[in-house]
């Protein structure tokens, strides 16, 4: 047993890959209202996903994580040299409009623009409002 933790630690395998650490964007909802969130790695442009994408629904005074495997940034590395973007809407607007129209009329509440130096800057959680 000894002789294989060794050999795991020298290899840079997990003694423990079950469960695994997962890296991710704290979101606090602070306001009165149900919001969807969502975010992506897309500067310089600005637009809204043409497809619609996984949203995340915090409701009221909720906070949850949107996590590194979701944008398809292990262990958020990019933020060291990237911004990346998170969305806010308006659950009531998602519930009714269609996403084209979403888009088309950037029926957005909020986005946020950060990287690394931002979040530690916030103290690790994006809060809305």
């Amino acid at each position: 047993m000894l002789i294989v933790g060794i050999t795991c630690i020298l290899a840079g395998c997990d003694l423990f890959p079950m469960g695994g650490v997962k890296y991710g964007i704290l979101i606090k909802n602070n306001s009165q209202k149900s919001i969807y969130v969502y975010a992506s790695y897309i500067l310089p442009d600005t637009a809204i996903a043409s497809l619609k994408p996984s949203l995340k629904e915090l409701k009221e005074g909720e906070t949850r994580s949107i996590n590194d495997h979701e944008v398809g940034d292990d262990k958020l590395d990019r933020l060291a040299n990237e911004k990346i973007t998170l969305f806010i809407l308006s659950k009531d607007s998602v519930d009714k409009y269609p996403w084209d129209k979403i888009r088309a009329e950037y029926k957005i509440l909020k986005r946020y623009e950060l990287d690394n130096k931002d979040l530690k800057n916030m103290g690790g959680i994006v809060s809305y409002p």
